[in-house]
Order: C-alpha cells, then sequence, then structure tokens
C-alpha cells in the first residue's frame, strides 16, 4: 500500500528532518501500477556501476570459495580451506542480505513527478516513521507541484546530486546528497537533464492551463454580473 506520508498522523516525528518533505509518497516496485493510474511513467535509470559491483560481489566469491575448499581439503591446507569458506558464506551471506538494496537502485521519472530511491542516507531519515508502519519502503515520489526549484551540485570527482528545494522548505530527498548520479555516464546525465526537460515542461502546460482556468472563471463572474 502507498503512503502518503504527509497525511499521516505520526508524520510530525520525523517532518523536522531538513529532507524530508510532506508532499512525498512512498512506495515499491509492487505498487508502480497503482502509481501509474494516478502519474504517468516516463522512464527510469538503474544506478548501473553500483548494481555491477553488487553482482560481482555475490556470484563470484561462492564458486572460488567452493574451489578453495576442495583445495584445502585435497592437499590439506587448513588456510586455503578457511580462505574458501570465508569467501563462501560471505558471499552468500552479502548476496541474499543485500539482495533488496540493489534491486531497488533506480530512479524514475513521471510526467507529473519524480521517483526516487530510498538508499540508506535517505532511510535513516524516515527509518522512524517506516518502523512504526512496519514496512520498509524503497521509493519516495515527489510532484512537480511539490518544487520550487532544482539544482545540480558536485559531490565527489565524478559523482553529483540533483537537490530539490520544495515548497515546504526541505532540501529532497536528502540534503547533503539528494539524488546522486555520476558524471562520467552518459546515462545518468541523459537522465537528469530529462528531469529538468520534464519540469519545465510541466511548469509551461501548467500556466497555460492556469490562464485558461483563470479567463474561464472571469468569463463567469462577468456573464454572473450581466
Amino acid at each position: 500500500m502507498m503512503m502518503e506520508i504527509g497525511k499521516h498522523p505520526e508524520f510530525n516525528t520525523i517532518y523536522v528532518d531538513p529532507g524530508v518533505s510532506k508532499y512525498e509518497v512512498w512506495y515499491n516496485k509492487n505498487e508502480l501500477e497503482k502509481l501509474s493510474i494516478q502519474y504517468h511513467f516516463i522512464s527510469k535509470r538503474r544506478y548501473i556501476l553500483a548494481f555491477i559491483g553488487y553482482l560481482l560481489l555475490s556470484i563470484i566469491p561462492p564458486p572460488a570459495g567452493l574451489i578453495a575448499i576442495y583445495i584445502g581439503i585435497y592437499q590439506r591446507i587448513a588456510h586455503t580451506f578457511l580462505w574458501g569458506l570465508f569467501l563462501f558464506l560471505g558471499g552468500i551471506i552479502y548476496g541474499v542480505s543485500s539482495y533488496h538494496q540493489f534491486i531497488n537502485m533506480e530512479n524514475h521519472l513521471y510526467i507529473e513527478g519524480i521517483g526516487s530511491y530510498i538508499d540508506r542516507w535517505s532511510y535513516k531519515q524516515r527509518k522512524k516513521l517506516m518502523k512504526k508502519l512496519g514496512k520498509r519502503y524503497w521509493f519516495a515520489f515527489l510532484p512537480f507541484s511539490a518544487i520550487e526549484r532544482m539544482e545540480t551540485k558536485k559531490i565527489t570527482s565524478e559523482t553529483s546530486g540533483l537537490f530539490i528545494h520544495t515548497k515546504d522548505g526541505k532540501i529532497w530527498p536528502h540534503p547533503k546528497y539528494g539524488i546522486p548520479y555520476n558524471r562520467t555516464l552518459k546515462g545518468d546525465v541523459k537522465f537528469i537533464n530529462e528531469i529538468f526537460e520534464q519540469y519545465e515542461k510541466w511548469k509551461s502546460e501548467n500556466v497555460e492551463k492556469n490562464i485558461l482556468n483563470q479567463s474561464a472563471n472571469m468569463g463567469k463572474e462577468v456573464n454572473g454580473t450581466v
């Protein structure tokens, strides 16, 4: 079940955090269809390097460990056996425990807003309320209507962050990291540019709608006074 956190009675327990906006909606992958009924999906971007790293660390160590265990037993080398056991168990434990974290490492773009992956830093800000709800949400959606402005800032030599300033005075989804992306990956840069383009498109379309609505209301008022 998706959660509009601003409507939750205990939202004030985390609202003091500078990265949590009352406008955000929490959801998981199995709720994408429900979210798409209200908002229209455009594209997504996965954290490619992090996901590749996860695959390498969870797939390679177990078989390598089994080989080392076999060699250690066959040649009666204790330290080789122990290293093999460490690699085998470590790879399996890491793969299982980190599966949900890495399988969800992606950001979503909608016609009406942005869906951001709730990473370990952003999760810390939202952990208290999620624990009360008894559920770990992996994504937070923020509608363009809640955005005051957006900017990008350099975090490291290769990484930048998209920082979103909301209308309730927050820096979303995290005041220090924003939505991080790798400047050396064309796909990452393209996705961030798509967000800016869609936001500008949404703003221009809604300005036109507001003008038309105001004109219609003025027409009704004039007709009512005649």
